[in-house]
């Protein structure tokens, strides 16, 4: 599916870390699309909006070969754009809430260690947060805890991966709210030196 919107392009890239984050733990990620039905509901220039949905079906299996209970998403009312002579998705909902992208941008470095805020989306019931770590060399990057801060609440995370890289990605999901977010922080070791905290700015 090729995507044009901020949106739909950090949907695209957490279900490549999500599969990623099961692949390098010996498991695999199978995704199925297992019923599609559209009917256009409005036409511009160079947009098109659809009424209808998708179901996605996911199934997760183990380093052992053990596969989990398949999982059933929805993806509903797709908003597609044209770019050039191309035809791309931009946006949609997904199980049941449209999804909402915020741009990052800041970066922070500790100890030879770049922390890039790539930016967050809403998506379902949770607000996934990715942050790109960049360094020269093999570095370790421990995170202790990490909040998400939404408003005048702050949230810790529900699920956070590191997966090795260069760059390398962290990824933490957050119960979802109405706010936009404002900052995210966390309390993290780099090698063996001394616990450190960074924050970036949304």
């Amino acid at each position: 599916m090729a995507v044009s919107g901020a949106a739909a392009r950090r949907m695209a890239l957490i279900r490549l870390i999500q599969a990623e984050h099961n692949r390098v733990r010996g498991g695999s990620t199978i995704v199925e699309l297992v019923e599609r039905r559209f009917e256009v509901a409005k036409v511009g220039a160079n947009r098109i909006a659809f009424r209808g949905a998708a179901v996605l079906r996911s199934t997760v299996s183990s380093v052992s070969g053990v596969a989990s209970a398949p999982s059933l998403r929805r993806l509903t009312d797709p908003i597609v754009v044209r770019e050039g002579s191309t035809w791309l998705v931009d946006s949609f909902a997904w199980e049941g809430r449209r999804i909402v992208a915020h741009e990052g941008g800041q970066t922070r470095t500790l100890d030879g260690v770049e922390f890039r805020l790539e930016g967050s989306l809403a998506f379902g019931d949770v607000i996934g947060v990715v942050v790109l770590l960049v360094a020269e060399g093999t570095r370790s990057v421990n995170v202790d805890s990490d909040r998400l801060r939404l408003g005048d609440v702050e949230a810790s995370s529900g699920f956070r991966t590191l997966i090795d890289g260069q760059p390398g990605v962290l990824y933490m999901t957050y119960p979802r709210r109405d706010e936009a977010p404002d900052s995210w922080r966390a309390s993290l070791v780099i090698d063996d030196g001394d616990p450190a905290e960074v924050v970036l700015a949304f």
